[in-house]
């Protein structure tokens, strides 16, 4: 059984699928949380739940997405010293001016989770437990 990756709607709003190998229509429906029979009736499928690979399904019909901004590094702002700014009345104006300073976004220093290296770690402990668990239990004590 193959995982379903979710696909994000297109410009239209219409979120489609493409069928891989070993996915069945009610693991599809499961990950996109739609019915089977919603599936059946916006792809014109029979009674029968047969898909094949490479199927191109209709999903469902969602709002259209509307672009994301643009995410910059944070700015923090600082004082600067103010500046007295004289004019011909007899009072003076003080002034403070903020100029920003970039800093780090989250982004940037939250580290990425890879899956594949975090599955293979978990292959290679397991079979290194296997193997002590193994070699403890099916040693032969010392004859003496």
């Amino acid at each position: 059984m193959t995982p379903v990756k979710v696909a994000t709607p297109d410009a239209t709003g219409l979120v489609s699928h493409k069928v891989q190998y070993g996915q069945a229509l009610i693991t599809i429906a499961t990950a996109y949380g739609v019915t089977v029979n919603e599936l059946k009736k916006l792809n014109s499928l029979t009674s029968a739940d047969l898909i094949y690979e490479g199927q191109d399904l209709k999903i469902k019909q969602v709002a259209p997405p509307t672009p994301a901004p643009t995410v910059l590094a944070t700015e923090t702002p600082q004082d600067t010293p103010s500046v007295l700014i004289a004019d011909a009345s007899p009072t003076a104006v003080s002034l403070t001016v903020r100029t920003p300073t970039a800093q780090a976004s989250t982004a940037q220093v939250t580290p990425t989770f890879d899956r594949q290296t975090a599955g293979l770690l978990m292959v290679i402990f397991s079979f290194l437990g296997l193997a002590a668990v193994a070699f403890f239990v099916f040693r032969k004590p010392p004859q003496g």
